[in-house]
């Protein structure tokens, strides 16, 4: 049988296991991450928050943009809308220039057929224009109706 082993070996075997399992890499710190790795993270973590900035920053500028589009738009529909206004009440002044001419010509005409002895001619004419009148009311109220109702069916 062999001798037990003398204290002086068991001491050095004891620290020599004990420093060879104690010692850490040097590249680890306390929490266990590299700080290269950490280093890297917070650059990343700062471009993204740059990111973001530059994105809020567009967002804003976008909303801006689109707010002063926004009262170029208004601006310009209410020119739009004061030029269609002033183009029905020219419309409408015409129309009613034509029909008080139109008015006038056919009393003028009337009168002087009358006054030079012509009434049938004159009693003529006012049952022409009567047809004439009747004719074109129903014609409008036939297309007016026809129109509704084609817009109501789509």
């Amino acid at each position: 049988m062999a001798d037990p082993p003398n204290d002086d070996e068991q001491n050095k075997l004891v620290t020599r296991v004990s420093t060879t399992s104690s010692t850490s890499p040097p590249t680890q710190s306390v929490s266990g991450t590299d700080p290269a790795i950490l280093r890297e993270f917070l650059e990343v973590a700062k471009r993204d928050i740059e990111i973001r900035q530059q994105e809020l920053e567009l967002q804003r500028q976008e909303k801006a943009n689109t707010h002063e589009y926004a009262k170029l738009a208004l601006n310009a529909q209410v020119l739009d809308k004061k030029d269609e206004r002033k183009d029905r009440r020219s419309e409408r002044l015409e129309k009613m220039v034509f029909a008080l001419v139109s008015t006038i010509v056919l009393a003028a005409f009337l009168i002087i057929s009358v006054y030079m002895g012509h009434e049938q001619i004159a009693l003529d004419a006012i049952k022409n224009l009567g047809l004439i009148i009747i004719s074109g009311y129903g014609g409008y109220q036939y297309a007016a109706r026809k129109f509704s109702k084609s817009s109501d069916g789509e």
